[in-house]
């Protein structure tokens, strides 16, 4: 099996890594605060750029384009 790794988060995962609910998850993308778009009815976040975004490199939407 391939090594690979994870590109995209989901929601309750999102949720975790920053500490809040999932609900201020979803809220957080669709206000545009959070680098997160949907895929067939179904929000992601891409790593790339929510882990720029946390380092401070990203603001939410800046770069997102790249990833849809």
């Amino acid at each position: 099996m391939d090594n690979l790794e994870k590109q995209t988060y989901s929601m309750p995962e999102v949720a975790k890594i920053l500490g809040i609910s999932v609900k201020t998850a979803y809220e957080g993308c669709k206000k545009g605060d959070l680098p997160g778009f949907k895929i067939m009815g179904r929000w992601i976040v891409p790593k790339p750029a929510l882990d720029k975004m946390l380092n401070g490199d990203l603001s939410p939407l800046e770069d997102i384009k790249k990833f849809k």
